[in-house]
């Protein structure tokens, strides 16, 4: 089953998100939608390096719980 699919199933869908590095190594993550009063899952991969994606699965939490998602 598709990933559409399946959040089309579930009532759901995927906010636009921008992560990169910058040239010093520094990570940027980015929603590109209000998440103000939103219940939020994160789904990421962590293969190799399981550190950056880490480091970016938890910049992506602290990002949300500061642009006052509920949960």
């Amino acid at each position: 089953m598709k990933t559409e699919q399946r959040l089309k199933e579930l009532g759901i869908e995927l906010v636009p998100t921008r992560a990169y590095n910058f040239a010093n190594g520094e990570t940027f993550v980015r929603f590109d939608e209000s998440v103000r009063g939103c219940d939020t899952f994160v789904l990421q991969t962590h293969t190799a390096p399981v550190n950056d994606w880490i480091m970016e699965q938890l910049l992506m939490l602290d990002s949300l719980k500061r642009a006052s998602a509920i949960r």
